[in-house]
C-alpha cells in the first residue's frame, strides 16, 4: 500500500491511499488504513468519493457506503482511491482487463457507522486465520499419507480454490510472468490457434510478440531482483501485491501486441473453430483472446470446476459461453470440438485421473489439443507430490508423449526454457519445467 497526497476534506492536503490488494465482497477485515465493505471496485482506476460513481462499473454507491476516512474524529469524503494498474479516470477505458474489488478506506479504528457484529468480524477473521495458521502444518502432513478417491479428490480440488475470494482468483493467474499478454506459453497457444484459422499468415508478426514478450519477461525478472520479490502465483494478498509491484515496470508497454494483433484479426471474416477450454480459470486466457481480436474467430466454450472463477468469467464477458463442470467427465461427443485446450492442470491431478482427464481432451477433440504444463520433466515417471490436500505432480514427458501418440498422428513436444534460448538466445526463462505438447490427427476421428 502506497500513498502520495491529496486533499483531506477540510482544506488540508493529506493522503492518497493506493489500493495494492482487495478482499472478499462482503467482508469486514481491517488492512492496513482499510476495511472492506460490500462496494465494487474497478480496480485500475481513480475514484472520487463525493462523486458517488465508480469508473467501469455502472452503479452508484448508497451514502452511508461510501469511502470514507476518519481523521481526528471526523470523517473526510473526498480522498482520491486509485490502482497503478490502469491509472485511468472516469470511465475505465479498458473494463474487461480492470480487476474486480472492494474497497471502503477508513482510520484503523472502524468508522462510527460500522456497528454491532460488524466490528467484531476483523477479530473474529484475524483470530480464525491465526488458527488456521497453527493447524494448517499438521493438516497438511495428515493429508499428505491419505489415500483420496474420485469423489474425495473432487471435493477437495473445490474447497481448494474456494479458498481464494473472487477478486483473487480473478487475477492471481494473470500476474508476474503470468501475465497472458507476456507469458510465452500464452503467446504459443495464440500462435496455434490463429495458425489453426489463418494458416501461416501472421508467422512474422508472431515471431516478433515473442520477442517483444521475452523482453517484457526479461524487465520483470531485472525488477524483481531490484526490489527483492520472489515471483510466483500467489493467492496470499501480501506476496501477490508484491507480484504486481513488480509488474508497473511493464505497465505503459504490454499492451503494445494486443492492439496490433487486434488491427489486424478484428475485421478478418475466416470460418471460426471450435475450441473447449479445460480448466479456464477467470477467463485467464480467453481475456487476451477478446483483446487481441481472436475471440471471434473462436466458437469457444471454457470449463472450470470452480464456480466463482465462472461466475468472474461471465462477469466480464457476459456474452461468452462458460459452465461449471468436472473435466473427467463431460458431457459432449465425441469429436465435437476440433480442439481441446488445457493450461496447467494435468500437475493438480492424481495419476489416475490426470490420465482419464487427459482421455476426455482426447475424446472430445476432433483435430488436436494444445496442452500447457508448469512442472513437467525428461523422467520415465510421473514424481506424485502432494502439498495439503492438493498435488503438484511434477509429469513425466516421455509417458504424457505416450499416451498422445496412441491417439494422434502428431506430438509435438516444446520444452519452453530451452526453445527460446535455441531460438531467441534467451537463457533465463522463469521456469525450466515448463513445456507445451500440440498432438494433432485423431487416429480414430469420428465421421
Amino acid at each position: 500500500m502506497s500513498s502520495g497526497t491529496g486533499n483531506d476534506g477540510f482544506g488540508r492536503r493529506g493522503r492518497t491511499a493506493t489500493v495494492a490488494s482487495v478482499i472478499e465482497v462482503g467482508r469486514l477485515v481491517p488492512s492496513g488504513h482499510f476495511a472492506v465493505r460490500d462496494i465494487s471496485l474497478c480496480v485500475g482506476c481513480t475514484y472520487q468519493p463525493g462523486s458517488g460513481f465508480l469508473p467501469g462499473i455502472p452503479s452508484q454507491i448508497p451514502p452511508d457506503l461510501a469511502p470514507q476516512r476518519t481523521i481526528r474524529g471526523r470523517t473526510a469524503r473526498n480522498v482520491v482511491v486509485t490502482c497503478v494498474r490502469c491509472k485511468s479516470g472516469s470511465p475505465c477505458p479498458r473494463p474487461a482487463q480492470c480487476y474486480g474489488g472492494t474497497i471502503m478506506p477508513t482510520s484503523r479504528r472502524l468508522p462510527p457507522h460500522v456497528r454491532g457484529a460488524d466490528r467484531l468480524k476483523p477479530v473474529a477473521l484475524g483470530a480464525a486465520d491465526r488458527m488456521l495458521s497453527t493447524l494448517a502444518p499438521v493438516a497438511s502432513k495428515v493429508l499428505g499419507y491419505l489415500p483420496f478417491g474420485p469423489r474425495l479428490q473432487k471435493l477437495l480440488m473445490e474447497q481448494t480454490w474456494r479458498l481464494g475470494d473472487a477478486g483473487m482468483l480473478d487475477r492471481y493467474l494473470v500476474s508476474g510472468y503470468q501475465n497472458p499478454r507476456i507469458n510465452i506459453q500464452s503467446v504459443l497457444l495464440r500462435h496455434v490457434l490463429i495458425s489453426k484459422v489463418f494458416g501461416a499468415e501472421y508467422d512474422e508478426l508472431a515471431e516478433q510478440e515473442f520477442g517483444f514478450a521475452l523482453a517484457m519477461n526479461e524487465l520483470l525478472r531485472q525488477r524483481a531482483l531490484e526490489l527483492g520479490v520472489t515471483m510466483g502465483s500467489y493467492l496470499n494478498p501480501a506476496k501477490h501485491a508484491a507480484v504486481q509491484r513488480v509488474d508497473r515496470v511493464i505497465i505503459e508497454r504490454e499492451m503494445e501486441f494486443e492492439e496490433r494483433w487486434r488491427a489486424e484479426l478484428t475485421l478478418r471474416t475466416a470460418e471460426p473453430i471450435r475450441v473447449l477450454e479445460f480448466a479456464c480459470g477467470s477467463a485467464n486466457d480467453f481475456r487476451c483472446f477478446v483483446g487481441y481480436g481472436l475471440a471471434g474467430h473462436l466458437d469457444y466454450l471454457g470449463v472450470d470446476l470452480t464456480p466463482t472463477n465462472i461466475s468472474n468469467a461471465l462477469r466480464r464477458f457476459p456474452d461468452a459461453k462458460f459452465e461449471v463442470g468436472n473435466i473427467l467427465h463431460l458431457g459432449h461427443a465425441d469429436g465435437s470440438f476440433d480442439y481441446v485446450i488445457a493450461s496447467d492442470i494435468f500437475e493438480h491431478l492424481a495419476p489416475s485421473e490426470m490420465e482419464r482427464a487427459l482421455e476426455e481432451a482426447c475424446r472430445i477433440a476432433r483435430h488436436g489439443v494444445v496442452l500447457t504444463f508448469f512442472n513437467m520433466s525428461g523422467e520415465p515417471e510421473h514424481a506424485v507430490q502432494r502439498r495439503r490436500a492438493y498435488y503438484w505432480n511434477r509429469l513425466s514427458r516421455s509417458r504424457v508423449e505416450a499416451d498422445l501418440h496412441r491417439r494422434f498422428s502428431s506430438v509435438s513436444t516444446i520444452p519452453v526454457a530451452a526453445w527460446v534460448n535455441e531460438r531467441f538466445g534467451y537463457s533465463h526463462s522463469y521456469n525450466v519445467h515448463a513445456y507445451t505438447i500440440i498432438a494433432e490427427g485423431r487416429v480414430d476421428a469420428p465421421d
